[in-house]
C-alpha cells in the first residue's frame, strides 16, 4: 500500500498546493487508523528523523506570534503535516522490502502520458512550461529531478527486471525533454558513479550507450531546428546564464536576512518581504535553495536538524539510496523540489530507519488527537482550495486572514472606499504588502488627504522600489496637488509638494547605489530611470 501511495503522489501535482497537502493528511490518517485497528500496538518513531518532521509543521503553527504574514504562515502547517504521519504510517506497518517499488514506473507513466497529453491540450503551465515538459508537476525542474530519482533508484537494483528495461529508457528521454539543466548535469554525474559501482557490464554498457544515444540525437536536434530552449537546452548550460547567476543574487539577498531572523520570516514570508530588501528585479516565491528555504521559512533550529538528520542516516543507508540521496541534495542547493511534498516524501522515506527506535502510545489518544490535527489542517486548506479554482471572495469569508486572496481583490476593487477597507484588512496581518499601501494613497488621494496619500506613497516605494511605476504614479499625484494648491492659492502646501516631487530622483538614485552588480547580469535589469517626460517637468522645478 505505502510503495502504491508513494509512485501515485506526484500525480496530484506534486502536492505542492496546501489543499492536496490537506487532502493527503485525510487520507494518511485513515490508513493509520486502518492499521492501528489490525495491530495489537501502536508506535511513534522515536529518532531525530521523526522529530525533524514534526518540528517543520509546529514551527508554521506557531510562527504567526513572529512572521512576515500572521494568517498565511499558518498555511505551512498544512502542507508539511504529511510528512510525521508518513512516518507514523511506516513505522506501523510490516516491514517493506522496497519502499520505491513502482516509483520508476509511475515516472515513465508520467513522461508518457503528460507528453502525449501536451500534445492534446498544449495550454501553458498545464504539461509544457515554455514547451519543455513539465510532468504533473507543472514545474519542469522538479519534474526533471523526479525522473533522475526514478532512474537512480532503478539502475542501481541489484537485478532489472524487463519492465525496468522499458523504463529507464522513458525517465532519460523525459529527463532531456524537461530542459532542465542542472538535472542533466547531475545526470551526468550520475551515469559516472553508476559506471563505478555497477557490477552487471552488460547492463553498464546498454545504458550508456543509450543515454550518449539520446544525447547525441538531442543535439542533432538543435543543430537541424536551431531550438536551444527544449530539448537542446541542456547545451546552453553555463555559469553566466540568467538563471544561474539570478540564484546567486537571490542567496546573496536572503542571506542577511536568515542571520536577522533566526525564528525565519514564516510561511510565505520570504515572498511578501523580498522587495524590501532585494539589490535587484525579481520576484520569486521560493529562493531556489531549500536549506536556505527553511531558514528563512522556520529558522535555524529546524535547518540544523534536518541536516543533522540527513548526514545521520546518509552515512548508514545502502549505495543505492547514498546516490539517490546525494542527487538531491545537490539540486535542492539550486531549487526549490521539497516545496513539492511528493518529493519531500520520497526524501524522508530515503532517509527512513526501519529498525529503529520507538515509542508505544495508546491508539484512542492518538487518534483524537490525529484527528484534531488533521482537521484543523483540512481547515486551512479550504481557502487555499478555494482561491486556486478563483473563488476569493468565498475564500476571505471563511479565512479572513487568507492575504492571497485579498490581494486578487483589491485589484479588481472600483472604488475608493472598497479598496481603503481590503488594504486594511490586508495590512492588519501583513505590513509588507505594497499594493495595500498604494491602494491607501489612492483612495486618501481621491479624498483630498495628500499628506496621508505622500506617507502611504512612500510606505509602498519603500516595500516595492525597483518598481519605476509607482514612482510615476506617485509624481502624478505630487503634480495634480501641486496645481490645486497653487490654483487655491496655498503656496506653503504648493511649496511642500514641489520639495516632494524634487525628492523622487533623490529615492531612485538610493536604490541604484544599493543595487548589486549581479542584478545587470540577469534578464530583468533595473529601471530606474524616470520617463523623459515626467524628468523634464522635475529638473524645471530647479
Amino acid at each position: 500500500m505505502t510503495e502504491i501511495l508513494i509512485a501515485l503522489l506526484p500525480f496530484a501535482l506534486g502536492i505542492f498546493h496546501e489543499w492536496t497537502a490537506g487532502i493527503l493528511s485525510v487520507v494518511l490518517l485513515a490508513f493509520i487508523i486502518i492499521k492501528a485497528k489490525d495491530n495489537k500496538k501502536f508506535f511513534l518513531p522515536k529518532d531525530v528523523l521523526f522529530l525533524t518532521a514534526v518540528i517543520i509543521p509546529v514551527m508554521f503553527l506557531i510562527s504567526p506570534l513572529w512572521a512576515t504574514d500572521k494568517g498565511m504562515t499558518l498555511l505551512g502547517f498544512t502542507k508539511f503535516l504529511p510528512i510525521p504521519l508518513v512516518l507514523i504510517l511506516l513505522r506501523n506497518s510490516e516491514r517493506i522490502e522496497d519502499p520505491f517499488k513502482y516509483l520508476p514506473l509511475s515516472g515513465a507513466v508520467m513522461t508518457v502520458t503528460s507528453f502525449l497529453l501536451g500534445l492534446i491540450f498544449p495550454k501553458e503551465g498545464m504539461f509544457l512550461v515554455s514547451g519543455r515538459l513539465a510532468g504533473f508537476f507543472q514545474y519542469p525542474n522538479t519534474f526533471a529531478l523526479f525522473l533522475l530519482i526514478s532512474l537512480s533508484l532503478l539502475l542501481l537494483k541489484d537485478k532489472q527486471k524487463k519492465l525496468d528495461l522499458i523504463c529507464a529508457p522513458i525517465l532519460l528521454i523525459g529527463i532531456i525533454l524537461s530542459g532542465s539543466r542542472t538535472v542533466f548535469v547531475l545526470l551526468i554525474l550520475f551515469l559516472i558513479v553508476f559506471v563505478i559501482v555497477s557490477k552487471n557490464k552488460k547492463f553498464k554498457i546498454g545504458a550508456l550507450a543509450f543515454a550518449a544515444g539520446v544525447i547525441i540525437l538531442a543535439g542533432v536536434y538543435v543543430l537541424v531546428t536551431g531550438n536551444k530552449e527544449t530539448a537542446g537546452r541542456f547545451l546552453t548550460t553555463s555559469f553566466t546564464s540568467s538563471t544561474f547567476v539570478g540564484r546567486f543574487l537571490y542567496y546573496k539577498d536572503v542571506l542577511p536576512q536568515i542571520l536577522k531572523h533566526p525564528l525565519g520570516l514564516g510561511y510565505m514570508g520570504y515572498f511578501y518581504s523580498q522587495t524590501s530588501f532585494q539589490t535587484g528585479v525579481y520576484t520569486v516565491v521560493h529562493v531556489h535553495n531549500d536549506l536556505l528555504q527553511i531558514l528563512i521559512d522556520i529558522g535555524w533550529i529546524p535547518a540544523g536538524l534536518i541536516c543533522y538528520a540527513t548526514v545521520r542516516r546518509f552515512l548508514k543507508v545502502d549505495m543505492r539510496y547514498k546516490v539517490t540521496i546525494a542527487l538531491m541534495v545537490l539540486h535542492l542547493l539550486f531549487d526549490f523540489d521539497m516545496q513539492f511534498v511528493s518529493i519531500l516524501i520520497i526524501f524522508f522515506v530515503l532517509l527512513y530507519d526501519h529498525d529503529g527506535k520507538k515509542l508505544e502510545l495508546k491508539k484512542t489518544h492518538f487518534n483524537i488527537a490525529a484527528s484534531c490535527v488533521v482537521l484543523l489542517s483540512l481547515y486551512l486548506a479550504i481557502p487555499s482550495f478555494l482561491s486556486y479554482i478563483r473563488k476569493d471572495e468565498q475564500a476571505v469569508k471563511i479565512a479572513p486572514w487568507y492575504t492571497a486572496s485579498h490581494i486578487k481583490l483589491l485589484s479588481k476593487a472600483d472604488t475608493p472606499e472598497k479598496m481603503n477597507e481590503i488594504a486594511d484588512k490586508i495590512l492588519k496581518n501583513n505590513d509588507s504588502v505594497s499594493v495595500a499601501y498604494s491602494a491607501k494613497a489612492k483612495a486618501s488621494f481621491s479624498e483630498g488627504d495628500v499628506l496621508k496619500m505622500i506617507e502611504y506613497k512612500n510606505k509602498a516605494i519603500d516595500r516595492n522600489k525597483y518598481d519605476i511605476n509607482e514612482y510615476v504614479d506617485y509624481l502624478d499625484m505630487l503634480f495634480v496637488s501641486t496645481n490645486l494648491y497653487i490654483e487655491a492659492g496655498d503656496s506653503e502646501s504648493a511649496k511642500y509638494c514641489v520639495d516632494k516631487i524634487k525628492e523622487v530622483p533623490l529615492m531612485l538614485d538610493r536604490v541604484k547605489n544599493g543595487t548589486s552588480s549581479l542584478a545587470y547580469k540577469i534578464k530583468d535589469v533595473p529601471e530606474l530611470d524616470l520617463p523623459d517626460e515626467y524628468q523634464e517637468v522635475v529638473d524645471s522645478l530647479g
